[in-house]
């Protein structure tokens, strides 16, 4: 039987975090869902992931030592890490990528299942 996916999702928008949550269930994965970087930390202690979600508008420079700190674990550093999120200026997009960002998707410009799609896509093409 082959492995089943896993994702956290970190957004402090509780209701949307959820939507997101059911599409990843719906598509075979088992979700992991925080609403602080704190939160999601202490669940990276405990439970291994396959990929994450994270909303930078929590705290923007936290979130980016989040991404840089995903990068740099021996258990996350290959691992998809994709920010979701309101902010759309190509200022941001460019610094959270630069931290180490697999993925950049604007809130409202893609709907859950395509959020879906490209991490299950960064996923496949990472095992390549």
């Amino acid at each position: 039987m082959p492995h089943k996916p896993s994702i956290l999702i970190i957004d402090p928008d509780v209701f949307l975090a959820g939507i997101y949550a059911r599409k990843f269930e719906a598509d075979g994965w088992k979700v992991y869902v925080a609403e602080t970087l704190v939160e999601g930390q202490k669940i990276l202690k405990k439970r291994k992931v396959s990929a994450s979600i994270v909303e930078p508008d929590i705290d923007q420079a936290k979130s980016e030592d989040f991404v840089r700190c995903w990068r740099q674990g021996a258990l996350t550093a290959n691992l998809p890490l994709v920010v979701l999120s309101t902010l759309s200026e190509k200022k941001e997009i460019e610094r959270m990528k630069k931290a180490g960002a697999s993925a950049y998707l604007i809130k409202g410009h893609f709907v859950p299942a395509e959020a879906v799609r490209k991490v299950r896509g960064l996923l496949v093409s990472n095992k390549n």
